[in-house]
């Protein structure tokens, strides 16, 4: 898995379609099938790119998309990530 902290590059990079478009471009060229997800915590977006489905969230959505992943995403998580996720919806 492959995190990319990219919210100090997306008014540069021309926003997050545009950062999307471009990796998924640039992986396909590689070899790569990308499974992308975007969130406002690192944890929530690795949590989010293990669901199969493209998947994005903002810090007002995200205690509500992370309430709704399967626990099987999150068991293999630590209390401290679960904490982290409170510390950023607030």
């Amino acid at each position: 898995m492959l995190v990319l902290k990219i919210s100090g590059s997306l008014k540069l990079l021309g926003g997050l379609p545009a950062i999307e478009a471009r990796m998924r471009s640039q992986l396909a060229e590689l070899g790569y099938s990308p499974q992308i997800a975007s969130a406002p915590t690192s944890k929530a977006a690795c949590w989010m790119a293990r669901l199969e489905t493209e998947s994005h969230c903002t810090r007002d959505s995200l205690e509500r998309t992370v309430a709704a992943l399967p626990v099987t995403i999150l068991h293999k998580e630590t209390h401290g990530g679960l904490q982290a996720i409170r510390r950023a919806s607030r």
